[in-house]
């Protein structure tokens, strides 16, 4: 049981990213920690949309590293 009480709850979240690599990595653990925590079963997924600042090697780090 996770901590709001709700065995059954799950969760995804939706990011849209576009160039988004100087705040990226800190949204995402950001929504990790203060949301995705409080579920046993919940998901982060991001929409990448053919960023050219390094946006795509981040989300793959993240990827790679079990966080996305």
């Amino acid at each position: 049981m996770n901590s709001i009480g709700e065995a059954s709850v799950s969760l995804d979240i939706i990011l849209l990213a576009y160039n988004e690599a100087a705040t990226i990595e800190t949204e995402i653990l950001s929504w990790r920690r203060d949301v995705l925590s409080h579920f046993d079963n919940a998901t982060i997924i991001v929409g990448e949309d053919g960023s050219l600042d390094g946006t795509t090697e981040i989300l793959s780090k993240l990827h790679n590293f079990g966080v996305i």
